[in-house]
């Protein structure tokens, strides 16, 4: 979310609204394998606004930093069994909370430059800060006494850096209006951890004055994670789509 050819150092504060798909798999070696999905099977807030904070600095005509904060914030809780059989009684009630983050850092290099478009290359760090859990709670019961119960508790809480390159254009639509879209791709091993992941957005950016713009676009984003500890896998696929607006300044 990089400004006009001139600017140097931009910050920038979004709201995103985004649609989720997720789900998380566990297998392991020595049992079958389980697959939850984060929305049906949980009750994950499918659409939610989340924040977003962005910049860019501009050290000079050919070299350029960039930064990216994102946040999620959901809950859910679904009654995941409640089954008569006869006298018999079974139910239990899954909840689960996903604050991850999602940050990178990048240098930017300009290849191309004029009055109508700015074409730039892409490297950094992605970091993908996955913090969720979940809770299992089931109880058993005969003529409605309980006689058994069971909680199950479990979480993934851990970062994970992994390297990003990719692209973004900017052009010039009118004196007021910029136009861009940036792709980039992250893919990498860190210890335990593997992740591949594509994002894409489109934006349009109208400048109010040499020192604030409003900019609007939509985005898409789609990760596929892995965890191993010792015999076991989890496989995280967590994927995201929809709009985003906000303000930048320039100092």
């Amino acid at each position: 979310m990089d400004d006009d050819l001139n600017r140097e150092l931009v910050l920038g504060i979004a709201a995103s609204v985004n649609r989720f798909d997720s789900s998380y798999s566990v297998i392991d070696s020595g049992s079958l394998p389980i697959t939850i999905d984060g929305e049906s099977d949980f009750g994950l807030d499918e659409s939610v606004v989340s924040g977003m904070l962005y910049g860019s600095w501009r050290i000079n005509a050919k070299h350029g930093l960039g930064m990216q904060l994102f946040r999620i914030n959901r809950q859910g809780s679904n009654l995941a069994l409640d089954e008569n059989f006869g006298e018999l009684n079974v139910n239990g009630v899954v909840t689960l909370s996903d604050q991850s983050k999602f940050y990178y850092a990048n240098y930017s290099y300009t290849f191309k430059e004029d009055e109508s478009i700015w074409i730039k290359g892409l490297i950094g760090l992605y970091t993908l800060d996955l913090d969720m859990a979940v809770r299992a709670e089931g109880e058993i019961a005969i003529g409605g006494m309980p006689i058994a119960s069971g909680i199950y508790e479990d979480s993934v809480n851990t970062t994970v850096p992994a390297p990003m390159f990719g692209f973004q254009f900017w052009s010039r639509a009118s004196e007021k209006w910029r136009l861009g879209a940036r792709f980039a791709m992250v893919g990498g091993t860190y210890g335990d951890y593997s992740a591949q992941v594509f994002q894409a957005d489109i934006s349009a950016r109208y400048k109010f004055s040499n020192a604030f713009g409003l900019i609007t676009g939509v985005n898409y984003f789609d990760a596929d994670i892995d965890i191993r500890k010792g015999t076991e896998t989890s496989e995280i696929k967590y994927g995201y789509s929809g709009f985003y607006f906000g303000l930048d300044f320039t100092f």
